[in-house]
């Protein structure tokens, strides 16, 4: 288990979702 890896992920999806739904 890779946690740097699953942190990138989790990093690069919360930027992709922010950019269609912005809080």
């Amino acid at each position: 288990m890779k946690t740097e890896g699953i942190l990138k992920k989790a990093t690069a999806v919360h930027d992709t979702w922010n950019k269609f739904w912005p809080y």
